[in-house]
């Protein structure tokens, strides 16, 4: 636990790229705009659900904005970390429902992290989506067998993360077409 608070007492002093409210055509570079339509949630009539909450770890600061702007369709909560050591310190102050991880990070790379979250037996559980430029089959196949819940290359439709991550967050609840 010394660790930990030492670690984010590192982090705290870090600058932190300004997110912008919702990314415009500017991000196309990096990421395939969709024109597919969202599907809506089924909700359940009279039953307020707690919000579920996706952390992000990705150095990339272009990335988070276009992920939150994707999940709040879907009502999920998005948290960023911008490397492997600050994603690692907040998973263990507030554990998210889900993670999204980058694989190419200075420092303390997506393997590694993915490597440490399956090691612990409480954290194992929690499901994890790997983002990365890396579309070699080595990588998927490694991914995979650290435990990875899903894989999925940049550049990406942020559509398509969502539902993606609503799938594994409500596996038993099913889509219906629309939109909020």
């Amino acid at each position: 636990m010394k660790s930990s608070t030492s670690l984010l007492g590192l982090l705290s002093g870090l600058e932190r790229p300004r997110q912008p409210e919702c990314p415009s055509r500017a991000f196309s570079r990096i990421i395939e705009f969709d024109s597919i339509p969202m599907l809506a949630p089924e909700r359940s009539a009279g039953r307020e659900e707690r919000r579920r909450s996706v952390l992000v770890i990705d150095d990339d600061p272009e990335v988070a904005p276009l992920v939150r702007c994707a999940m709040d369709r879907y009502q999920i909560v998005t948290e960023t970390a911008y490397g492997g050591p600050e994603g690692l310190a907040r998973i263990q102050s507030r554990t998210p429902d889900l993670v999204l991880l980058d694989l190419g990070m200075p420092s303390l790379d997506g393997f590694s992290v993915l490597r440490i979250l399956k090691a612990d037996a409480w954290l194992s559980r929690l499901p994890v989506i790997v983002l990365s430029g890396n579309s070699e089959e080595f990588a998927l196949a490694r991914s995979f067998g650290y435990g990875a819940d899903d894989y999925v290359t940049k550049p990406f439709r942020p559509s398509e993360v969502a539902m993606r991550a609503y799938r594994l967050l409500h596996p038993y609840r099913p889509y219906r077409p629309g939109t909020f």
